[in-house]
């Protein structure tokens, strides 16, 4: 207690400016928050683009949650600037990926009550921000999901288990984001803990925009991952609550 009595200099946490997607309005907020986060010194797991650190907050609005900041792997920067992205561009675009994944979710669980369908519980995901370091490091931050993660899908289109509810209500949602989307783009890559999903990719039937950019991140495995889920997906009982057409490769609905 008595080194109150002087200055104490050291410090263990690190400042970041804090962006949120709005995506409601298509736009990204142009006025960052400034949070401090105390970040483990090691990771506690590792994907193919990043590594994922536990944090917490003392700044209000960060203080009573545990976090999980992740941090691109060095050869992954490397990548990105050889495909001529900047680092924050390819956060961006994997963001913003999954916040078209939480709106489908959302959608599901809304079409679910609005119909009283006997659905049952539904998949959510929850926020995530866009974070820089004040060493200029480009990270992602998001809400620390408890439990054993268990992969459904991947982003490939291949499907790992098709033996319980929670995987059957994963292909589901694979199919109803297909449909939801106008056959234009399909969710990948769910997996999660219980009913909170995370680090979801979206896969387009055209991997370029018209601009011959990238859409949404390098786990964008295109019409290759449409075709394979759809050439192992069969029609379960959730698909056909949510009235989903077995056709799965039909031509695109055309605008009215």
């Amino acid at each position: 207690m008595l080194k109150l009595g002087r200055e104490i200099f050291k410090r263990t946490t690190t400042v970041i400016d804090i962006s949120q997607f709005d995506f409601e309005n298509m736009t990204w907020c142009l006025v960052p928050q400034q949070a401090e986060f105390n970040i483990q010194s090691e990771p506690f797991g590792s994907g193919g683009f990043r590594q994922t650190y536990m944090a917490t907050s003392i700044t209000r609005g960060f203080e009573d949650k545990t976090w999980v900041v992740k941090k691109y792997l060095r050869q992954t920067v490397e990548n990105i600037k050889k495909a001529n992205q900047t680092v924050s561009g390819h956060a961006k675009q994997s963001i913003q990926g999954h916040f078209l994944a939480r709106n489908f979710a959302k959608q599901l669980e809304e079409q679910v009550k609005a119909e009283k369908l006997q659905f049952g519980k539904t998949f959510e995901y929850k926020k995530v921000f866009l974070g820089e370091t004040e060493k200029g490091e480009w990270v992602t931050v998001e809400e620390f999901v408890p439990g054993d993660c268990i992969k459904y899908i991947n982003n490939n289109g291949d499907i790992v288990l098709t033996d319980s509810t929670l995987s059957k209500k994963a292909e589901a949602l694979v199919h109803y984001s297909y449909f939801k989307s106008n056959r234009k783009l399909m969710l990948t890559d769910i997996q999660g803990a219980g009913y909170v999903l995370y680090d979801p990719e979206i896969a387009t039937v055209d991997a370029l925009d018209e601009q011959g950019q990238l859409q949404f991140s390098t786990g964008n495995l295109a019409n290759n991952a449409i075709e394979t889920f759809f050439a192992f997906h069969e029609c379960n009982y959730f698909c056909r609550l949510l009235k989903l057409e077995k056709k799965g490769l039909a031509p695109p609905i055309k605008s009215s």
